[in-house]
Parts: C-alpha cells; structure tokens; sequence
C-alpha cells in the first residue's frame, strides 16, 4: 500500500513540476539573435542594434532588457543605438518569461573601427612665433602664425591664447600687443570641425626690449574728483595728469577705457562706487604707470523729489494712552502718486507698505522712522527719516543712568590686529548685552572683539536690556576700516619650474611641478596642484603619472594661512613621447577553441595569439574570462563547469612602445549534447604570399566557411567551400594587409595583397 502511495504522489509531482520546467525550454522556442552595427554605410556615425524573436505562443508573455556594456539602452525585442567613438561594444539581450517565471540571456560583442579619427602629425603644421623687440615702435607686440601643408583647412577654427588669456584672432595669424617686459606663452587649439578633433600647439617669447622707468623722478601729477564735490561737470567723475616728456595718456573707469585725453570728463548717471585710473606711457623709455582713485558717488538723481513738495508726517499715541504707545506715519506729494510704491521701517524694522503706517511700541526710547518712496516709472528712489521719543512709558530713563559706551578698531594701532571692539558699563546685575556687527549678533559679554578679515563699513551696535525694569536701549558707531593689507607675492621672489619624462630624467611617465619662495615664511604656506583641473598633490611639488601624449597644464594654489591671502601659478607641458601601435602589423594570429568532450580538455575555453617575431620579446600578454585572469603568456586553458556565454580577453602590451590593446570575443559553450567532439585544429596555408592576382588555399579536409577582412576589420569577403582547396581572385584588391579566417576552427592567417 506505502509503495502505491509513493508512486501516485511521483506521477502527481512530475506533473505538477516537470510540466512547468518543461514550459521554460528556451532552446525548443527556435530562437533568434542577431546583433549588427552600421560601419558599412556611414563613416562619419556609426551604430549598432539587434534583434531577438521566438516561435512561440507566449510573446505576450515576453520582457527584454537589451544593455551596451552593462548600461540599459532598450526594453523592446529590436533597437538601434548610435555611438561617437570605436571601441568594443558587449550587447546583451536578458528575456523574462513573466507567465512562467523564468529568463535567459543572449550576449555578444561587436567592434567598432569606422569613425574616423585625427592624425595631426601627417598634416605638416609649421608653427611660429615671433616679437618686435628690434622694432622702435610705441608699442612691441608677440606674433603667432600657424599654417599646414597636407590639408584642406576650411573646416578649422583657431583659438588663440597669450598666459592663457585669449586673443580675439580667429585666423591662423595672431598680433597681441605688449607694453612690458615678461615670458608670454603663446598657444594655438586647432578646432578641426567636420572630424570632431582638436590640438594644441604652444610656444614662448621672452621680452627684454623694454626700459624700467623711474616714475617717481619723472614729477607726473594726478588729480580726479567727481561731481559731488561741488565742482563743475555736475553727474560726472573727472582727472587731470600732465608732465614733461613723450607721454601719452589713457584712462579707465571700471577698467574699461574710456579717453586718450590728457584730462578727463566722465558722464554718469547712477550712484556708486567708480575706480578712476590714469594710464601713463612714456613712448621714449617704453614703459607705462598707471595711478588709479575711487569715488563712491552718492549724489545722482534722476527724480526731482524736491518739485514733488514731499511732507513725511510723525506722531505718537503718548497722549492718549500711557500703557501703550504707537508711532504713526503718513506720506504725501503734491503729485502724481500712482508710480510710488513705499517701504516704511522703525529702528530698521519693516513697518508696513503703505503711504501711512502704525507701529506699536513697548518700550520709551529713540525711534527712527523712515519710508523709502520708490517712482517706478522713473526708476528712481529716495528716502525720508523722522525720529520720534517717546517717554510716556513706564519704566527706564537711559539718558540719566550716566551709560558709558565706547568702541574702537584696530586701524587706530590699539591691541587685538584687525578687529572692531566695544565696551559698556557701568555694571548693573539686571543688565543683558547683545551686541550685533552689521545687524547680525556677535556676543553676549559685557565687551567685545571681533575678528574681522577684509576692509570694509561696518556697523557696531551694543543692545541693553534691563531686565528688572522690562526695557531696552542700543548704541551704535559705525567703523570704516582700510587697514587690512594683502599679501605681495612678487616681493617674495617665487619660482616655479616643469619638467616632464620626455626630457630623460624623473619619474617614469610623469609631469612634474616645483615652486619655492626666496621671501617670506613658508611654514605659513599650503598647497593644492592640479593637473587639467584634477587633483594633484598638496605639497611644494607634484609628481603625476601620464599615459598619453597631449598638453598638460600644471597650476599650484598657494595659501597664506598667516596673512589670509592666496595666489595661483600656472604652467603648460606638451607631451609627445609616447609612440602609437600599429596592432594590425604585430598580431599575425588570434585563435579560439572551445571543448566539451575532447581526450585533453573536457568543459573548457582555449586560445592563443600569434605576433610577429620582430615584436614578441617586447609583448606581455594577460588573459582573462569574465574578467578573471587565466594566463599571462601567449596562450591560455580555461576549464568551465556550466554552460552559458562567457567573455574571453586578451590584453597585449608592448613594454618598449609604451602601449597596449586588448582583443574581446564572446564564446558560448554548450556541453548537453555528449556526442560534441573537441573542435581540433587541422592544418591549412595560404601561396603565394605576398599575392598579385590568385591566392590559393589548402587544408587537410573541407576548408568550411571562410571570411576575409582588410586592415579596418570589414568584411568583403565571405564563402562556404566543400572541398580541400580553394582559389580567390584578390587582382582587383587594393594593395594592403588581409585577414582570413576559419570559421569552424576559428583560425586566423595574414597574407598581403600587392
């Protein structure tokens, strides 16, 4: 009865079980997966896609999530994706059966060699670069001509840099001109439109024709004033220089050029801070100085307030109500008011926006009340400030309690450098301070020094609260400090220096910086490098590893933690040592052979790589399947335990070049059926070689499906030959190097076409 019961609950479980697994049999489905790319009809772009289809009745059922080396692309069964640049492409397809809770993958790669690239060296650029030093002219200039001989350069743009500040030219000539002696490095990015590529090319011009002048013997005089002052030329800023010699003049507001007059008269219509400068050259000595002032302009006006008849009325509540008070405020003009928009504030308080105000008060004090009125068809502004005291509450009388307040900043040599500081007394246990620097709160104490960093206005306030009586008071001095200095890097002497591995020396591959001071206390310095922007190092040198060849820009912050003061050194090193590799001469085979029941290998990936002999002792080779490293000699034997697709690399170095590439292709094994045999290797050969017009090939058995390849890896030949033994006409052929290949062994030979 025991063994009747286990065989019915067998039946019910294979159906139950096996029925399902069954379901889920992507081979029985007849799948196919095809994967192309779009070399072969457009140079310029390139793509690649794939497809994948069943014959079965559950597509409905069916999820695809197609991925281009790892990153999602697609979630259709067909895409297409395009691509800027070759490479190896890895495509996978994973398809998810929803209604049996099942999936499979399909992978496979595909390299992409079409998109064409740059060679700027075969294009024969003639750079140069060049000074007016010999020239007594009134200014000197550095020049810079760049021009190639072996290109159509209509698709160029140029840009021009001088200490990298760029230059207007946009041609291939530039003419920057110079008024003092220096180093300028002179460079040229070469923007090639219609390939997507550029280059740099960069030179340097030392300048020593210019005399030092002495201006101070020289009794240049300088005078400037603006309009507020009370002078004539009202709304402008004005100056005057002069002196005896073959001077010229040239002055800047803001630092934009304004006149080449001896003196100056300079229009402006709206208030704030202007930097007047006057530029003097001595056209005899070649040199220049310039002496600069700053005006901050207060008394421009578009609007005439004062036609307008304004009345700012104030009042309070004292009279009415001696628990409470209030502080009114009322705004009129004998005008038109409908562009006037209005801002009122109480002791710095925002008050209300209206043409009246009411504020309550709680306690007696100086109240300041002020309305901004703002014509917004004039685009214009101006305000009006009563002040109102109010005495009727109960309480304190600050003005007969004998307060002491005092402040101070350390422009005016007291102790305690670049600070403000403050003080109150006398001392009363109900007292509270606050005080508050440009209305923001600093300190609770009873005095007060407060670090400050850089020049500027600031507003000092110390608030009093009396705590027993409930009232306050504030006392306030405003402190305009210039005393603040910054740091003077020339006078320290500062050198810098780049050196990279092309000139023979220092670390392997490598662009190094050095910067050191002859003045000043370096134990205060810090240092940040960058090379092209990243990271490089924080301290007074850099080493940082290169592996390839361009232009490299080496800058070092450098930060006074003393002084609170930085500054920024840049340098620029091309590299040009590093040879590239001509991997198509080298690599004269690339085999791949997998297994599953063979005498030697059973269940696993082999291969090997073949290069020329003139390069082999220079070559390393690493293998790897799935990104694990199986050998690092020229062959390798992968065993494998399951079947599926795996991913096999070859990445060839070559020490004495300085280079490397590396080779993908996806191989699948597929051991279920034990009747597979070893794919075994059977001879071949290809005469003649070199060939002119008839290449023959034999084999020790049907030579199966051939393909050839040219030097860019397409395709243009393909055919399935039955016998031993096969001609190909190849007289029609351009000159060059061809790959043929096997595609049962996966064999691979190289002959040349002449």
């Amino acid at each position: 009865m025991r063994t009747k019961i286990t065989i019915i609950l067998f039946i019910i479980s294979w159906f139950a079980f096996g029925q399902k697994a069954d379901a889920c049999n992507w081979k029985a489905r007849y799948f196919s997966f095809n994967t192309y790319d779009s070399c072969n009809s457009n140079t310029r772009k390139a793509s690649v896609g794939g497809y994948v289809y069943f014959n079965s009745n559950l597509m409905g059922c069916f999820k695809y999530q197609w991925r281009i080396n790892g990153n999602i692309v697609s979630n259709k069964n067909i895409f297409s994706y395009a691509l800027s640049q070759n490479g190896t492409y890895t495509i996978t397809c994973k398809v998810t059966d929803t209604c049996n809770n099942c999936d499979t993958t399909f992978s496979k790669s595909k390299t992409i060699s079409c998109l064409p690239n740059c060679h700027w060296k075969s294009r024969n650029a003639y750079y140069f670069t060049w000074d007016t030093c010999g020239l007594k002219t009134q200014y000197g200039s550095v020049n810079g001509y760049l021009s190639f001989q072996n290109t159509n350069t209509s698709c160029f743009k140029y840009q021009w840099s001088v200490n990298n500040v760029p230059v207007s030219s946009k041609n291939n000539v530039m003419n920057l001109p110079i008024h003092q002696n220096g180093t300028y490095v002179i460079k040229c990015k070469v923007i090639d439109t219609c390939n997507n590529c550029d280059t740099t090319y960069t030179g340097s011009k030392s300048i020593g024709c210019f005399n030092t002048c002495k201006w101070f013997s020289k009794q240049i005089y300088f005078s400037g004033w603006d309009s507020c002052n009370g002078k004539k030329y009202k709304n402008s800023i004005n100056g005057y220089g002069g002196g005896q010699g073959c001077y010229k003049y040239s002055w800047l507001v803001n630092g934009v050029k304004v006149s080449d007059a001896r003196a100056l008269n300079y229009p402006i219509t709206k208030n704030g801070t202007y930097t007047m400068c006057m530029r003097v050259i001595d056209t005899c000595g070649f040199c220049d100085t310039s002496y600069c002032r700053n005006f901050n302009v207060t008394c421009v006006s578009n609007c005439n307030w004062k036609s307008r008849y304004p009345t700012l009325y104030t009042v309070d509540s004292c009279n009415s109500n001696t628990k409470k008070a209030s502080v009114f405020g009322y705004m009129s003009f004998n005008s038109n008011k409908s562009c006037f928009k209005y801002q009122w504030t109480v002791n710095g308080v925002n008050a209300g926006n209206n043409y009246y105000m009411s504020y309550p008060v709680t306690l007696n004090g100086s109240y300041a009340v002020c309305v901004k009125v703002i014509d917004t068809c004039n685009n214009c502004d101006t305000t009006f400030c009563a002040t109102k005291n109010i005495t009727c509450l109960p309480g304190c009388s600050w003005s007969r309690r004998n307060m002491y307040f005092n402040a101070w900043d350390s422009c005016n040599g007291l102790k305690n450098k670049y600070s403000i500081n403050g003080y109150f007394g006398p001392y009363n246990g109900c007292y509270k301070y606050s005080w508050l620097v440009n209305g923001v709160k600093v300190s609770d104490s009873r005095t007060l020094n407060y670090a400050i960093q850089q020049n500027g206005t600031y507003n000092l306030c110390m608030k009093v609260i009396d705590t027993c009586d409930k009232c306050d008071t504030m006392y306030c001095k405003t402190f305009n400090v210039s005393c603040i200095t910054t740091c003077n890097w020339k006078n320290r002497n500062p050198y810098t220096f780049s050196w990279d591995t092309c000139q023979g020396f220092g670390l392997s591959n490598s662009v190094n910086g050095y910067i050191s001071f002859q003045y000043g206390k370096t134990s205060c310095f810090k240092y940040n490098w960058t090379v092209n922007g990243k990271n490089a190092g924080n301290t007074y040198w850099t080493n940082y590893p290169i592996t390839q060849n361009g232009t490299y820009y080496l800058c070092v912050k450098v930060t006074d933690t003393c002084n609170r003061c930085d500054t920024t050194f840049c340098m620029s090193k091309t590299i040009s040592c590093f040879k590239n590799c001509n991997w198509s001469n080298k690599i004269t085979a690339l085999n791949y052979v997998d297994s599953c029941n063979g005498r030697r290998y059973k269940m696993s990936l082999n291969g090997y790589v073949a290069v020329n002999q003139n390069n082999i002792s220079c070559c390393k080779f690493l293998w790897t399947v799935d990104g694990k490293t199986v050998s690092n000699t020229y062959y390798f034997h992968a065993p494998v335990t399951k079947n599926g697709y795996y991913s096999v690399c070859v990445k060839i170095t070559d020490t004495c070049n300085r280079c490397d590439t590396t080779i993908c292709e996806t191989r699948q094994i597929n051991c279920n059926n034990s009747s597979i045999d070893e794919i075994q290797s059977h001879a071949w050969h290809l005469f003649p070689n070199p060939v002119q017009s008839i290449l023959n090939i034999d084999a020790e058995k049907a030579i199966g499906r051939l393909k050839i390849y040219n030097c860019n890896g397409q395709l243009i030949y393909s055919e399935s030959i039955s016998e031993n033994s096969s001609k190909v006409d190849v007289s029609a052929w351009p000159s060059g190097i061809y790959l043929i290949r096997k595609e049962d062994s996966g064999q691979l030979m190289k002959f040349i076409k002449q």
